[in-house]
């Protein structure tokens, strides 16, 4: 149950990166390909992160 409820969060947590990401990437279109990089790698990283310290409970 625990861990359907980390995943809601990062889910949720992921659209919010997203929603704020895309946001910000119609101010600077220069670096589009750079800042979703940088958005997709971060969730990635979080959502690894939290699985692991989730796992060594």
């Amino acid at each position: 149950m625990k861990k359907l409820w980390i995943f809601q969060i990062s889910v949720f947590l992921g659209a919010l990166v997203l929603g704020v990401g895309s946001k910000y990437l119609s101010n600077l279109l220069i670096f589009p390909s750079v800042l979703l990089g940088l958005i997709a790698d971060g969730l990635l990283i979080y959502i690894f992160i939290k699985y692991v310290k989730e796992a060594l409970k």
